[in-house]
């Protein structure tokens, strides 16, 4: 078999209808990983609230927030674009930085504000809050274990 770089690179789709479809293209070809971990997240995250294990509405666990307001980036979680440290660590192919790290540094502790806040629109910014990922995960780690 010849090596990756050589073979061709493939995708699949499936929509609402049932259309299937895909897309061939270079080995070579570079996509965001980063952000299919979210979308697992929340699919894992709702599939256990369809089945009762997490509420999307109460409070989690020690936090302020709920499941939803941080499915919708409505939490006031801040997040890491805006941390210049990790910019030029990921622009230096530095290792990456520890999840205690990362939550430091964008100050994960202090809400941006006031969770589910009238008028509050949702964060479009990617890549997203710096702690909406491991809080959910979180949530279903704990639904699944007492479930």
């Amino acid at each position: 078999m010849p090596p990756v770089a050589e073979r061709e690179f493939h995708s699949a789709w499936m929509t609402d209808e049932g259309a299937v479809g895909g897309a061939a293209g270079a080995a070579t070809a570079l996509f965001p990983w980063w952000s299919f971990t979210k979308t697992a997240l929340a699919i894992a995250a709702l599939r256990l609230v369809g089945q009762e294990c997490l509420h999307l509405d109460g409070a989690l666990p020690g936090k302020a927030f709920s499941l939803r307001q941080l499915l919708t980036h409505r939490a006031g979680v801040p997040d890491y674009g805006g941390i210049d440290a990790y910019h030029r660590a990921v622009s230096r192919r530095e290792d990456a930085w520890s999840r205690a790290t990362l939550l430091e540094a964008a100050g994960a502790d202090q809400l941006l504000f006031e969770p589910g806040a009238p008028g509050t629109p949702p964060r479009a910014r990617l890549p997203g809050s710096a702690d909406d990922c491991h809080r959910c995960r979180g949530a279903v780690r704990r639904a699944r274990a007492s479930g």
